[in-house]
């Protein structure tokens, strides 16, 4: 059995947990979520959208289908009333389908049905690898009736490559404005703004239809996803954040590792301060702050040593990982 480092308890094996995200299969605890490729039923029709389990996979399958094919007039079959009825619809699609390269290799999991807080409505994000790109997607889905008939289907796509999602800051100053003058959620007609402001300093405003406590826009963003990588820093297989590669030659051994006192903070701090981390976290997602990646040079490529610091001075937490594997097939 390969041999692992690490320092936690069998607690935190469980609250401390990284997964690869790159070209995943089924496992016995996948949090009911699959690939693009294992899912069945893809809807082909908002008006397929009744009351039903796995509505937000079925339809993220459809969006793909349809994605994948370039064809924008079958997609805007799943589009809600309200999001096809926006000002210069038209233009936000063909920005979509050009900016959108490649054909679907595959995707990390997709969460079967996440509520996001109205009945009949879901939410969540996933990532597509072509054979061209890697893009950061999401969707927004209602399916029942009871919500209002305009919003049945998909309300709301957010796409992007990976260096466009990196610490995307986004200003929602309009939509607290709004929130506090429309405490009914807002009728046809009403609108706010939202302004993304990219790491390169491009600023990207959107204007957004709310309807209901609903919001409808379409978001895109392509650049270019090299140099970046998504990795699941926490135990749902489905959820995925990006991190930056520092292109880093620095790397420690695992024959290096075994000599190192891991009870030491002052020791493994001082180890880890010399070496350039593999990878750095998107600094905007507070859970990923504290972690870390190096180059292990004496395993495969895909094989990195982690290291949790923490944010309450205790010894860091070190142990090696495989971003090729989900989190229920490493060898702990």
């Amino acid at each position: 059995m390969r041999k692992t480092v690490y320092l936690v308890s069998t607690l935190m094996v469980f609250s401390l947990l990284i997964t690869s995200c790159n070209f995943l299969k089924k496992a016995s605890l996948n949090q009911g979520c699959e690939v693009y490729s294992d899912i069945e039923m893809a809807y082909t029709d908002k008006s397929e959208m009744a009351v039903d389990i796995n509505v937000y996979k079925r339809t993220v399958a459809g969006f793909l289908n349809y994605l994948d094919a370039g064809d924008k007039e079958g997609l805007k079959r799943l589009l809600s009333d309200t999001l096809l009825s926006r000002d210069g619809i038209d233009e936000e699609l063909d920005d979509l389908f050009e900016g959108f390269e490649g054909h679907i290799i595959e995707t990390t999991y997709i969460a079967s049905d996440t509520y996001a807080g109205l009945p009949g409505c879901y939410e969540d994000d996933f990532y597509v690898t072509t054979d061209k790109e890697t893009y950061y997607i999401y969707l927004e889905v209602i399916s029942e009736d009871s919500v209002g008939g305009d919003l049945i289907g998909i309300n709301q796509i957010q796409i992007m490559t990976l260096d466009r999602r990196y610490e995307v800051e986004i200003d929602k100053t309009e939509f607290w404005e709004y929130i506090h003058s429309h405490p009914e959620g807002g009728k046809k007609g009403d609108h706010y703004n939202l302004t993304y402001t990219f790491q390169d300093g491009e600023v990207k405003t959107v204007k957004v239809d709310r309807l209901i406590g609903v919001d409808c826009f379409i978001l895109t963003s392509f650049g270019s996803s090299e140099g970046y990588i998504k990795i699941n820093t926490l135990i749902k297989p489905n959820e995925c954040y990006v991190w930056k590669l520092t292109g880093t030659t620095d790397s420690i051994s695992a024959e290096e590792l075994e000599t190192i006192d891991f009870t030491d903070i002052e020791t493994v701090n001082e180890v880890f301060g010399e070496l350039e981390p593999y990878a750095m976290p998107d600094e905007t997602y507070y859970h990923d702050r504290e972690f870390r990646f190096y180059n292990l040079s004496d395993r495969d490529s895909s094989e990195k040593i982690y290291v949790y610091y923490g944010s309450d001075s205790t010894v860091p937490r070190v142990r090696i990982f495989d971003l090729d594997k989900i989190f229920v097939d490493q060898e702990w």
